[in-house]
C-alpha cells in the first residue's frame, strides 16, 4: 500500500509508519526541501525508524537545479534512492485530461522513472530459464485423470 501523508507528521501518520514496510520520504530540489526534509529524518530517527526503512526520492528531478543530488545526500546522510525527471509538458498533459501519465506518455522519461521505480518496489518474479535442450524434451503436463461418477 502506498500513502500520501503529506507535511505534517500527527499521531494517524505516526501509526501508518509504524506499521509500513518502507518510507519513501519525496523531496524536490530547492533549500525548503533540503531542510525540511533533514527535519523530516530527525523525526524519523527520534520514533526508532532504522535508516534501511528510509529512502529519499526526488521529484522533478533536474539536473542544472540550484541545489543538486549531492546536496541532499550529504545533508541527509544517504543516498538518493530514485529520481523522477522534470516532465512539465507531460506531466502537464496528463493532469489536463485526467489520465495517467503511462497514458498520455508512455515513452517519456517520467513515464520510464516511474516504471522503473515501481520495479523497485515490486520486482517481477524471476522465471527458469530453460535450454533449448530442456524446452525439447519437456514433457507436457499430465493431466490428472476424471474419476468415473458412475459405478
Amino acid at each position: 500500500m502506498i500513502v500520501d501523508l503529506g507535511l505534517g507528521i500527527n499521531p494517524l501518520a505516526i501509526h501508518v509508519l509504524d506499521q509500513s514496510d518502507r518510507i519513501c520520504m519525496l523531496v524536490r530540489q530547492s533549500v525548503l526541501y533540503l531542510r525540511a526534509g533533514r527535519r523530516m529524518l530527525d523525526i524519523f530517527n527520534e520514533l526508532g525508524y532504522a535508516t534501511g526503512k528510509v529512502s529519499v526520492l526526488v521529484n522533478q528531478f533536474d539536473k542544472h537545479a540550484p541545489v543538486n543530488l549531492q546536496a541532499f545526500e550529504q545533508s541527509f546522510g544517504m543516498s538518493v534512492a530514485h529520481r523522477f525527471a522534470r516532465d512539465d509538458k507531460h506531466a502537464g498533459a496528463a493532469l489536463d485530461q485526467g489520465l495517467p501519465i503511462m497514458s498520455v506518455a508512455k515513452g517519456s522519461a517520467l513515464a520510464h522513472d516511474i516504471v522503473d521505480f515501481a520495479h523497485s518496489l515490486w520486482p517481477a518474479p524471476k522465471q527458469e530459464k530453460k535450454s533449448g535442450l530442456a524446452r525439447l524434451f519437456a514433457g507436457k503436463p499430465r493431466e490428472v485423470p476424471q474419476l468415473k461418477t458412475n459405478h
